[in-house]
């Protein structure tokens, strides 16, 4: 059984956060899909970017509530939740 992972789209507020707070220039598009594999192959909820590539200088972590589709249990979503400092 194949497990489909997604973003849940549209992820406007989730492409704003990253914007917001981290000193990247390397468009979030290019790096989704990576940042979700992450999360699935760790079976975390969440990613960190480390404090050297944010603004504020602090840890952040970027947070997800992750839904198993009733519908097809194949198929899980991650809904952005927010952004904290750690």
């Amino acid at each position: 059984m194949d497990i489909v992972n997604a973003l849940n789209y549209p992820f406007k507020d989730l492409e704003q956060a990253y914007y917001r707070n981290t000193t990247s220039d390397i468009p979030f598009f290019l790096i989704q899909e990576d940042l979700l594999n992450m999360m699935v192959a760790k079976d975390t909820n969440y990613f960190d970017v480390p404090g050297t590539k944010t603004k504020s200088g602090h840890t952040l972590r970027f947070m997800f509530d992750i839904t198993i589709i009733e519908e097809n249990v194949e198929i899980h979503r991650y809904d952005f939740k927010g952004v904290k400092r750690i």
